[in-house]
């Protein structure tokens, strides 16, 4: 029931994934003012990736207590295993977002430098001219 739920949830949001993940292959552009629209573009993601990931933990968590088999005479060790091989699917999607949300987090701490060091330079040239 739960594998269920979840695949119609990653249907859903699959189209969304791919768009962010299109959006953090670009390279920044070198233009400030176009860099700042890009920079712009990703930051939209920021929230709405962040609330998929709480969504696939969510999942993750009740998948884990639905899938988790009797414990029977398993040891800890495998008993783990087991959980973790049948909740592999929900956690793959749960790490990609996770790992798209660091993205977005590094793309916008790049770009902020980026554009500092293209002030500091256009001010120096400015300097430079007078």
């Amino acid at each position: 029931m739960i594998l269920e739920d979840f695949l119609s949830w990653h249907d859903g949001i699959k189209a969304q994934i791919g768009t962010v993940t299109a959006l953090m292959v670009k390279p920044l552009i070198d233009e400030p003012e176009l860099m700042i629209k890009q920079l712009e573009l990703v930051e939209s993601w920021n929230t709405r990736v962040g609330f998929l990931l709480a969504d696939a933990n969510g999942y993750l968590d009740r998948a884990t207590l639905e899938l988790r088999p009797e414990k029977g005479d398993m040891s800890e060790g495998y008993l783990k295993a087991v959980t973790e091989a049948s909740t592999s699917t929900v956690r793959v999607v749960r790490d990609k977002l996770e790992s798209l949300a660091n993205c977005i987090k590094q793309r916008l701490i790049l770009g902020e430098s980026m554009l500092a060091y293209h002030r500091q330079f256009s001010e120096h040239k400015e300097r430079e001219a007078l």
